[in-house]
């Protein structure tokens, strides 16, 4: 799951949508409840990951 939580963000950052519609998506699709926090700290690996700053 956690994969899958990954893959929308990095989705719908490269789209140029904001974390609060990516919350909102991921509540409505998948019934999971995540804050902005987490957000923010999953889009931090993901940069890590990808080399990015």
């Amino acid at each position: 799951m956690n994969c899958l939580i990954d893959q929308v963000i990095d989705s719908y950052l490269r789209q140029g949508q904001r974390i609060e519609t990516i919350k909102k998506y991921i509540w409505q699709k998948y019934r999971i409840n995540i804050d902005a926090k987490s957000i923010k700290e999953r889009i931090k690996l993901l940069r890590m990951n990808y080399g990015l700053r």
